[in-house]
């Protein structure tokens, strides 16, 4: 950790934070929640005591590849969600018979077969923002690219900058980049798919 940064923590989802203290952070940030927190009025209320007391400052939130945040006097939060849904360049639905479109479904499946929605319902996220205490928050919606062929340069780099971080594979993973890596567990747990037909369809 630099030593500008000593003061930064990395805490688990679940982890209990009261021994931290009330009003021990300014900032919290969760980032790619999605399918990862089955309660989150609880974690809402869990990061609601812990950040700095609350003054007449905005709020903010977000979700989709989007971000939420929620401010709170010189604290705040921000909740970053991923929504699964792939379009087109044009944009437009998905081909039936494209394979994204069959893993999107598939994820989607397993995910209702968990318990925990993997695309984030914005209006739930934004109630239970509000009934926690918080007195504001807007909310932000952006859509990234994952190819370069948009006129706009801003959205060819980000589609550029995508496309490497899909076919980014950690060292030593069990995986092969990021679709088999987001699939393997969801196909393989809920749906019953065996480790090969993953690996086939996200190829």
């Amino acid at each position: 950790m630099p030593a500008f940064n000593k003061n930064n923590l990395a805490l688990d989802f679940d982890e209990d934070l009261s021994s931290l203290g009330a009003n021990s952070f300014d900032y919290v940030r969760m980032a790619h929640v999605n399918g990862a927190v089955m309660d989150e009025r609880a974690l809402l209320g869990k990061v609601f005591g812990s950040v700095s007391p609350q003054s007449d400052e905005l709020s903010e939130t977000t979700d989709n590849v989007s971000f939420s945040l929620a401010v709170l006097g010189t604290g705040h939060i921000e909740m970053t969600f991923v929504d699964w849904t792939f379009q087109t360049a044009n944009p437009g639905p998905l081909p039936s018979n494209c394979p994204v479109a069959r893993l999107q479904e598939l994820l989607a499946a397993a995910s209702r077969k968990r318990g925990i929605a993997l695309n984030p319902d914005a209006a739930k996220i934004d109630g239970l923002i509000m009934s926690t205490g918080f007195t504001d928050r807007i909310h932000r919606t952006h859509t990234l690219p994952l190819c370069t062929w948009s006129l706009d340069r801003c959205q060819r780099l980000i589609g550029e900058r995508m496309q490497g971080l899909l076919a980014w594979r950690i060292p030593d993973a069990d995986h092969d980049g990021f679709f088999e890596g987001l699939s393997l567990e969801l196909l393989t747990r809920w749906l019953g798919m065996t480790p090969e037909a993953v690996r086939e369809l996200t190829a």
